[in-house]
């Protein structure tokens, strides 16, 4: 983030941060925290590791792969770097901040153990979390789609202060 804020044509308070699953929650913690950005998008992002320890798996399934490798963490405090322990149950602060993109058949990262919880705790409006229909964890071919929606929040999101 410093290098991104040393560059003269950087607005404070003008910086978008997009990630997507694990780099969602990069997103979801440490950009989200910042004040130097002003919006964050999570894309497929985790919630916490124990929604993900408590959600069956088929077998064999990417999430049950997934699952049994988060399991076998020894260092439970990595665990604490997730959006449940940094985004704040505050619309006014994230309103225009938290954008959140999920898919709904995503089978590594279900829905409603992270993308509904996420929504849940940041009380974001129903207009900044979209489930896509049909779309799995890397939302498939929704990439225009994506991309078309996430500049036209960024581009009417008052707090990038782009005029």
């Amino acid at each position: 983030m410093d290098s991104i804020c040393s560059f003269k044509d950087t607005k404070e308070g003008s910086i978008c941060c997009i990630g997507t699953s694990m780099g969602g929650t990069s997103v979801l913690t440490k950009a989200y925290e910042d004040k130097r950005v002003a919006m964050v998008i999570a894309i497929s992002t985790l919630h916490d590791v124990d929604s993900i320890l408590n959600t069956n798996f088929k077998f064999p399934s990417s999430g049950w792969f997934v699952k049994r490798v988060m399991g076998k963490g020894k260092n439970r405090a990595s665990f604490k770097m997730a959006a449940k322990y940094y985004l704040k149950s505050d619309l006014e602060y994230n309103e225009n901040r938290v954008y959140l993109i999920h898919g709904k058949q995503d089978s590594i990262f279900p829905p409603d153990a992270t993308f509904e919880l996420n929504k849940k705790q940041s009380k974001i409006p129903e207009e900044h979390a979209l489930l896509l229909e049909d779309c799995g964890h890397g939302l498939d071919n929704q990439k225009i789609l994506l991309l078309g929606v996430v500049l036209k929040w960024i581009l009417n999101n008052e707090k990038m202060n782009l005029s």
